[in-house]
C-alpha cells in the first residue's frame, strides 16, 4: 500500500490476512487490498467491454450481455477507520476510503488488459460498500475513474458522523459538549411522536400487528433507524440529483425475506420461483445500466420500463416478486421530509 499505509508508531506491529471487526483465529495483516476480474473466456484487449466494480458492505467492521466483473478487498475496523488523537493528528483517519480509490485507478490502468473498456467503468455497492462510495462521490475526483454508480441501501450519511475524538470519550462528556442537546431532546420527542409504537405501522413493512416474538419497540426502532439511515438519504440524494440534472434511476425493495439466512446445498437461500426471477430481472437492469446508462436496453428478460427520477416524475421502480412495478416516491413523507429538513440535527 506504499504511503497509504499505517505508520507502525499507531497500531505497533502488524500480524496475515486482512484485519476485520470480527476476530480470526489466525493472523492479521493490514494487507487487505486485492482484486478480483472476472471476465467472459476468449477476450482480448481489443474487446472494451463495460466493467462493473463492485464494493462489499457489512457495516465497515450471469450469462446474457457481456461484461467484465470486478471486486476488491479494502481495510475495515481499526486498520482501516482508526480514531483518536494520534491517528487525528497523523492525517490516517478515512484508509478504509483509499483503498477503493486505489483499486478503481488500478482499474483505469488495467483493465484494457482484461478486453475491458476504461470509460465504461460503472461502480455498484451495497451497505457500508454503498456508503463509503457515496462519500467518495462527494470529493474524490471518482468521476476520473467511473461514468456511473448503483447505490444500493446506503448514502453518505447513513452512518452518523463524530470527530475523530469521540471514541475516547464517554456518554455524559460527549452529551456535554453537545451544544443542540435542547433541540435533541425535542427531536427524539418528536421522531416517537412520528413513528408511533404500533406493530402494524412498524419495519418489516407490511407485516400487520405480527412481532416475531419480539417485543414492539423492535418494529418502531427498525422503522426509525432505516428510515434516519437509509430511506431518507436515497431520496434526498434522488432529489438533489434531479434538481442538479443529474440522470438517475430509484428503486425500493420491498421482496419478502427469503425463509432462511443460510443458503441449502443448491444455493438458493430457499427462495421461490418468483423471487429467483426478480433476481435474474434485476441483474439484467442492473447490467443494462453498466452498458448503457439506461436500465431499459430491452435486452435479457421481460420486464417492466424503469422509469427516471426526475423533479416532476418522482419514480420507483417497486423491486417486487409478486408487484414489480412503478410507484411514487412518497411513503412516509412527514417522517422522512422531517428527518431531511434537519440535516444538521441528525448530524447528516
Amino acid at each position: 500500500m506504499g504511503l497509504l499505509r499505517l505508520s507502525s508508531l499507531v497500531f505497533g506491529v502488524f500480524i496475515a490476512s486482512c484485519a476485520y471487526a470480527v476476530p480470526t483465529s489466525g493472523p492479521a495483516s493490514e494487507d487487505c487490498l486485492t482484486i478480483n476480474v472476472f471476465r467472459p473466456a476468449g477476450l482480448t484487449n481489443k474487446d472494451q467491454l463495460p466493467v462493473m466494480v463492485w464494493t462489499y458492505g457489512g457495516g465497515f467492521d450471469y450469462q446474457g450481455t457481456p461484461i467484465l466483473y470486478v471486486n476488491f478487498n479494502y481495510r475495515l475496523g481499526p486498520l482501516g477507520f482508526p480514531v483518536g488523537r494520534e491517528a487525528m493528528d497523523a492525517g490516517i483517519l478515512n484508509l478504509g476510503l483509499k483503498d477503493p480509490l486505489t483499486a478503481m485507478q488500478w482499474v483505469q490502468n488495467n483493465i484494457a488488459a482484461f478486453g475491458g473498456d476504461k470509460d465504461k467503468v460503472t461502480l455498484f455497492a451495497e451497505s457500508a460498500g454503498s456508503i463509503s462510495l457515496s462519500i467518495l462521490f462527494l470529493n474524490s475526483g471518482i468521476e476520473k475513474l467511473a461514468r456511473a454508480a448503483i447505490f444500493e441501501s446506503g448514502s453518505a450519511a447513513s452512518n452518523p458522523t463524530f470527530t475523530a475524538l469521540h471514541g475516547q470519550t464517554d456518554w455524559n462528556n460527549f452529551v456535554l459538549a453537545v451544544p443542540e442537546y435542547a433541540s435533541l431532546t425535542w427531536a427524539a420527542e418528536k421522531i416517537l411522536e412520528l413513528y408511533p409504537n404500533n406493530p402494524a405501522l412498524g419495519s418489516p413493512y407490511g407485516t400487520g400487528n405480527e412481532t416475531f416474538g419480539l417485543n414492539s419497540q423492535f418494529k418502531r426502532l427498525a422503522a426509525i433507524n432505516g428510515d434516519m439511515w437509509f430511506q431518507s438519504q436515497r431520496r434526498a440524494w434522488s432529489q438533489l440529483a434531479s434538481k442538479a440534472g443529474v440522470k438517475n434511476y430509484a428503486y425500493l425493495f420491498t421482496d419478502a425475506a427469503p425463509s432462511s439466512l443460510f443458503p441449502p446445498v443448491d444455493g438458493d437461500f430457499g427462495a421461490s420461483a418468483a423471487a429467483k426471477l426478480l433476481a435474474s430481472q434485476m441483474v439484467d437492469y442492473w447490467i443494462s445500466f453498466a452498458t448503457s446508462l439506461d436500465p431499459n436496453d430491452g435486452l435479457g428478460l421481460t420486464r417492466p420500463n424503469w422509469p427516471e427520477y426526475t423533479v416532476d416524475g418522482k419514480n420507483l421502480l417497486q423491486l417486487n416478486s409478486t408487484n414489480l412495478t412503478v410507484i411514487e416516491d412518497d411513503y412516509r413523507s412527514t417522517q422522512i421530509n422531517f428527518i431531511n429538513s434537519n440535516p444538521a440535527l441528525f448530524r447528516h
